[in-house]
């Protein structure tokens, strides 16, 4: 009879636990990124009735991609 992964047994070798945990520090933008967005959010404003309607579009394009801020922060740092 073979054996599968699945009735191997549960002990991980200490390389692969650090293979599996290793250090990305490209998240550390994106995650920088999400709170900057965030810090956004909390600041969020009222355009004025001056503003031309073009920039109203980006403020609102980017208040967009802020409400996933939160989310892609917890996934990345989970």
């Amino acid at each position: 009879m073979t054996t599968t992964a699945a009735s191997a047994p549960a002990t991980a070798t200490h390389a692969e636990i650090q293979r599996l945990h290793r250090y990305i520090p490209e998240f550390d933008v994106l995650r920088g990124v999400a709170i900057v967005l965030v810090v956004y959010l909390h600041a969020w404003f009222s355009p004025w009735d001056t503003t031309p309607h073009q920039e109203v579009v980006w403020v609102r394009v980017v208040h967009l991609f802020g409400q996933t801020a939160v989310p892609v922060f917890f996934l990345i740092s989970a």
